[in-house]
């Protein structure tokens, strides 16, 4: 979850799990159930702000992005070439798994979700140690 603290109150987006945690569960819409059938592909918008739904400061969910990834074509065109060379690809995002999952397997590797910076580094650290050259993009 990151955000910025603006004039009335702070605006926060993220993950479903990461944004519902911090606002409680105060959702002004009629149906968070509606909501829900995105859980695993939606980020969240969250601000605290007067006269919005709640009372003042009270941090409340205002909407939902849904989002989906895509291999980049021009990758997509790569990445058989790399197999060829015995390239191996690994998928590391801070995103959802089952996002992960569903690009993993459309390019055909490997993949690292829910991952943060310091999870990121750590995985390059144990590649490098057992003598494998790491390449990000």
């Amino acid at each position: 979850m990151s955000g910025v603290d603006l004039g009335p109150g702070p605006v926060r987006k993220g993950a479903a799990d990461s944004v519902n945690q911090y606002v409680g569960g105060n959702f002004p819409m009629k149906s968070p159930a509606k909501l829900m059938k995105f859980r695993k592909r939606a980020v969240r918008l969250s601000w605290s702000h007067p006269g919005y739904f709640q009372s003042p400061g009270i941090p409340t969910v205002h909407g939902v992005i849904y989002l989906k990834d895509i291999v980049k074509a021009v990758l997509a065109d790569r990445l058989p070439g790399f197999r060829a060379m015995g390239i191996r690809t690994v998928m590391i995002t801070g995103g959802q798994p089952s996002d992960a999952r569903a690009i993993a397997r459309e390019a055909r590797g490997r993949f690292l979700a829910e991952a943060k910076p310091e999870d990121k580094l750590a995985w390059i650290r144990k590649e490098q140690a057992g003598g494998r050259l790491v390449a990000m993009d």
